[in-house]
């Protein structure tokens, strides 16, 4: 049963918003993020490098798709322009 009146703040706005964030980072297999209270530091030199790895992974990932994507393009556009667009 809900009660007509709140304490909360915009009637829990941000614990929606914050439920919400949760729910599609896992959807799209990321972690929660790490919460003071779990007691894990969040900026050791071994997780920011972890960080640094799944970046560079991430990168690699986007440019061999834009790579894939992009060259059958730009090779149907070499054979109406063999001397180039400039």
């Amino acid at each position: 049963m809900q009660t007509a009146f709140t304490r909360q703040k915009d009637f829990g706005k941000e614990a929606r918003e914050a439920q919400w964030a949760t729910a599609q980072r896992t959807l799209h297999g990321l972690h929660p993020p790490e919460t003071k209270e779990t007691g894990v530091s969040t900026g050791t030199k071994e997780n920011l490098g972890d960080m640094a790895d799944q970046a560079k992974r991430r990168a690699e990932i986007a440019r061999s798709i834009l790579h894939s994507m992009l060259l059958p393009n730009l090779q149907t556009m070499s054979m109406f322009f063999p001397e180039g667009l400039g």
